[in-house]
Protein backbone atom coordinates (compact mmCIF):
# COMPACT_ATOMS: atom_id res chain seq x y z
CA UNK A 1 0.00 0.00 0.00
CA UNK A 2 1.51 3.71 -1.05
CA UNK A 3 1.61 5.68 2.11
CA UNK A 4 2.11 9.52 2.29
CA UNK A 5 5.58 10.68 2.25
CA UNK A 6 6.75 10.75 6.27
CA UNK A 7 8.04 14.70 5.27
CA UNK A 8 4.77 16.24 4.24
CA UNK A 9 3.57 17.10 7.71
CA UNK A 10 6.84 18.82 8.93
CA UNK A 11 7.25 20.23 5.26
CA UNK A 12 3.62 22.10 5.74
CA UNK A 13 4.08 23.49 8.88
CA UNK A 14 7.40 25.36 8.10
CA UNK A 15 5.75 28.49 7.29
CA UNK A 16 4.07 28.36 10.87
CA UNK A 17 7.43 27.79 11.90
CA UNK A 18 9.02 30.59 9.65
CA UNK A 19 6.55 33.06 11.37
CA UNK A 20 6.82 32.01 14.95
CA UNK A 21 10.29 32.66 14.64
CA UNK A 22 9.90 36.28 12.78
CA UNK A 23 7.23 37.06 15.70
CA UNK A 24 9.49 35.56 18.45
CA UNK A 25 12.63 37.42 16.84
CA UNK A 26 10.96 40.72 16.14
CA UNK A 27 11.13 40.66 12.48
CA UNK A 28 7.50 41.42 11.32
CA UNK A 29 8.16 44.84 10.54
CA UNK A 30 6.23 48.07 11.12
CA UNK A 31 3.01 46.70 11.23
CA UNK A 32 3.48 42.72 12.95
CA UNK A 33 -0.44 42.23 13.21
CA UNK A 34 -0.90 43.30 9.11
CA UNK A 35 2.25 41.14 8.04
CA UNK A 36 1.14 38.03 10.38
CA UNK A 37 -2.76 38.17 8.67
CA UNK A 38 -1.01 38.92 5.45
CA UNK A 39 1.11 35.88 5.30
CA UNK A 40 -1.10 33.44 6.78
CA UNK A 41 -3.81 34.18 4.02
CA UNK A 42 -1.09 33.85 1.27
CA UNK A 43 -0.07 30.43 2.52
CA UNK A 44 -3.63 29.26 2.76
CA UNK A 45 -3.89 31.05 -1.03
CA UNK A 46 -1.20 28.95 -1.96
CA UNK A 47 -1.91 25.45 -0.51
CA UNK A 48 -5.61 25.94 -2.30
CA UNK A 49 -3.46 26.26 -5.76
CA UNK A 50 -1.31 23.13 -4.76
CA UNK A 51 -5.12 21.48 -4.17
CA UNK A 52 -6.24 22.52 -7.33
CA UNK A 53 -3.23 21.63 -9.53
CA UNK A 54 -3.12 18.08 -7.58
CA UNK A 55 -6.12 16.78 -9.57
CA UNK A 56 -5.48 17.66 -12.36
CA UNK A 57 -2.05 16.39 -12.43
CA UNK A 58 -3.04 12.73 -10.81
CA UNK A 59 -5.63 12.58 -13.75
CA UNK A 60 -2.85 13.24 -16.67
CA UNK A 61 -0.52 11.01 -14.72
CA UNK A 62 -2.95 8.55 -13.71
CA UNK A 63 -1.30 8.36 -10.26
CA UNK A 64 -4.38 7.96 -7.20
CA UNK A 65 -2.01 8.30 -4.76
CA UNK A 66 -1.76 11.85 -5.30
CA UNK A 67 -5.53 11.72 -3.99
CA UNK A 68 -3.65 10.88 -0.33
CA UNK A 69 -1.46 14.28 -0.67
CA UNK A 70 -4.13 16.83 -1.96
CA UNK A 71 -6.01 15.65 1.45
CA UNK A 72 -3.12 16.55 3.38
CA UNK A 73 -2.89 20.03 1.09
CA UNK A 74 -6.34 20.30 2.04
CA UNK A 75 -6.49 20.14 5.49
CA UNK A 76 -2.94 22.43 5.41
CA UNK A 77 -4.51 25.14 3.26
CA UNK A 78 -7.58 25.05 6.00
CA UNK A 79 -5.21 25.26 9.41
CA UNK A 80 -3.57 27.90 7.51
CA UNK A 81 -7.04 30.08 6.63
CA UNK A 82 -8.05 29.36 10.55
CA UNK A 83 -4.79 30.93 11.68
CA UNK A 84 -5.48 33.66 9.16
CA UNK A 85 -9.31 34.31 10.43
CA UNK A 86 -8.17 33.78 14.00
CA UNK A 87 -5.13 36.60 13.89
CA UNK A 88 -7.50 39.05 12.12
CA UNK A 89 -10.13 38.83 14.76
CA UNK A 90 -7.39 38.42 17.81
CA UNK A 91 -5.25 41.04 16.37
CA UNK A 92 -7.67 43.96 13.63
CA UNK A 93 -10.77 43.52 15.97
CA UNK A 94 -8.99 42.82 19.80
CA UNK A 95 -11.41 39.91 19.75
CA UNK A 96 -14.96 41.99 19.24
CA UNK A 97 -18.17 40.15 18.15
CA UNK A 98 -19.80 43.50 17.66
CA UNK A 99 -16.21 44.70 15.55
CA UNK A 100 -16.37 41.33 13.28
CA UNK A 101 -20.67 42.05 12.89
CA UNK A 102 -19.30 45.50 11.81
CA UNK A 103 -16.73 44.60 9.80
CA UNK A 104 -18.88 42.55 7.67
CA UNK A 105 -21.40 45.16 6.90
CA UNK A 106 -19.04 47.60 6.07
CA UNK A 107 -16.57 45.38 4.16
CA UNK A 108 -18.32 42.94 1.59
CA UNK A 109 -14.72 40.95 1.22
CA UNK A 110 -14.70 39.80 4.84
CA UNK A 111 -18.51 38.12 3.52
CA UNK A 112 -16.25 36.66 1.01
CA UNK A 113 -14.04 35.53 3.08
CA UNK A 114 -16.38 34.32 5.34
CA UNK A 115 -18.26 32.53 3.07
CA UNK A 116 -14.63 30.57 2.19
CA UNK A 117 -14.39 29.94 5.62
CA UNK A 118 -17.36 28.48 5.77
CA UNK A 119 -17.09 26.02 2.78
CA UNK A 120 -13.16 25.22 3.80
CA UNK A 121 -14.43 24.31 7.12
CA UNK A 122 -16.79 21.93 5.86
CA UNK A 123 -14.25 20.06 3.55
CA UNK A 124 -11.67 20.20 6.59
CA UNK A 125 -14.14 18.29 9.01
CA UNK A 126 -14.55 15.49 6.82
CA UNK A 127 -11.39 15.42 5.33
CA UNK A 128 -10.97 11.62 6.82
CA UNK A 129 -11.69 8.72 6.00
CA UNK A 130 -14.72 7.57 8.69
CA UNK A 131 -16.47 11.06 6.72
CA UNK A 132 -15.51 8.84 3.28
CA UNK A 133 -17.23 5.89 4.45
CA UNK A 134 -20.22 7.12 6.39
CA UNK A 135 -20.97 9.84 3.65
CA UNK A 136 -20.65 7.73 0.92
CA UNK A 137 -21.59 9.45 -2.54
CA UNK A 138 -22.30 12.54 -0.48
CA UNK A 139 -18.41 12.99 0.45
CA UNK A 140 -17.81 13.65 -2.98
CA UNK A 141 -20.91 16.67 -3.63
CA UNK A 142 -19.57 18.14 -0.39
CA UNK A 143 -15.73 18.53 -1.12
CA UNK A 144 -16.85 19.81 -4.36
CA UNK A 145 -17.33 22.77 -2.43
CA UNK A 146 -13.59 23.30 -3.33
CA UNK A 147 -14.63 25.26 -6.48
CA UNK A 148 -17.06 27.46 -4.39
CA UNK A 149 -14.04 28.29 -1.48
CA UNK A 150 -11.71 29.48 -4.86
CA UNK A 151 -14.58 31.69 -6.30
CA UNK A 152 -14.84 33.43 -2.44
CA UNK A 153 -10.97 33.21 -2.15
CA UNK A 154 -10.76 35.11 -5.45
CA UNK A 155 -13.77 37.52 -4.70
CA UNK A 156 -12.09 38.04 -1.49
CA UNK A 157 -9.01 38.98 -3.12
CA UNK A 158 -10.12 41.73 -5.60
CA UNK A 159 -12.81 43.53 -3.57
CA UNK A 160 -9.48 44.46 -1.62
CA UNK A 161 -6.87 45.25 -4.28
CA UNK A 162 -7.39 49.32 -5.32
CA UNK A 163 -4.69 49.70 -7.48
CA UNK A 164 -2.68 46.76 -8.61
CA UNK A 165 -4.03 44.47 -10.09
CA UNK A 166 -1.50 42.25 -11.35
CA UNK A 167 -1.01 39.16 -8.58
CA UNK A 168 -5.34 39.11 -8.83
CA UNK A 169 -4.81 38.63 -12.41
CA UNK A 170 -2.52 36.14 -12.25
CA UNK A 171 -4.06 33.86 -9.29
CA UNK A 172 -7.55 34.09 -11.08
CA UNK A 173 -6.00 32.73 -14.49
CA UNK A 174 -4.57 30.05 -12.36
CA UNK A 175 -7.70 28.86 -10.76
CA UNK A 176 -9.70 29.56 -14.45
CA UNK A 177 -7.44 27.27 -15.91
CA UNK A 178 -7.75 24.43 -13.28
CA UNK A 179 -10.81 25.17 -13.51
CA UNK A 180 -10.89 24.38 -17.57
CA UNK A 181 -8.52 21.74 -16.91
CA UNK A 182 -11.02 19.20 -15.30
CA UNK A 183 -13.37 19.80 -18.41
CA UNK A 184 -13.78 16.12 -20.23
CA UNK A 185 -12.92 17.13 -23.47
CA UNK A 186 -9.89 18.84 -22.62
CA UNK A 187 -8.57 15.86 -19.94
CA UNK A 188 -9.24 13.21 -22.32
CA UNK A 189 -6.21 14.94 -24.62
CA UNK A 190 -3.91 15.35 -21.82
CA UNK A 191 -3.90 11.94 -20.45
CA UNK A 192 -0.15 10.60 -20.56
CA UNK A 193 -0.75 6.88 -22.22
CA UNK A 194 1.14 4.11 -20.43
Amino acid sequence: MWRKPFFLWPMLSLPFFYLLGLTVMGGLGADPAKELVHSTGEYALWLLMLVMLASPVQFILRRRQLFLIRRSLGVACFAYVFLHVLLYIATYLEGSLQALIEDLIKRPYIIAGAFAFIFGLAMALTSNDYSVRRLGIKWKSLHKSVYLMVVAVCVHIIWQVKFDYGEVILYSTFFALMFLLRGPSIRSRLVIKP
